[in-house]
């Protein structure tokens, strides 16, 4: 999603579930809920990394940049995790 203009979170949701392509997607079932929470974990600890060596290393525009694609990243994972499979949940 490449977009400039403000969408809401439900937009956003909507376009996450399109574009979910794994095992079990749009299922509801334990193992979409196991694949979508683990993802977010492991992009949030990529995102942290990338903080740390924000800290360590200091301010740079390319960690910037990683921060960014990292943030995105654990955005979709989360509009995922927070959808209910008959409804979407966020609003």
């Amino acid at each position: 999603m490449t977009s400039t203009a403000p969408i809401s979170l439900k937009t956003y949701q909507d376009w996450t579930i399109n574009t979910a392509m794994y095992p079990n997607a749009g299922t509801g079932k334990i193992e979409e809920l196991m694949y979508i929470s683990l993802g977010l974990a492991g992009e949030a600890g990529e995102l942290a990394n990338n903080v740390k060596k924000l800290y360590r290393d200091g301010d740079s525009s390319e960690l910037r940049e990683k921060l960014g694609k990292e943030l995105g990243d654990v955005m979709w994972y989360a509009a995922l995790d927070a959808a209910d499979p008959a409804e979407g949940a966020l609003d």
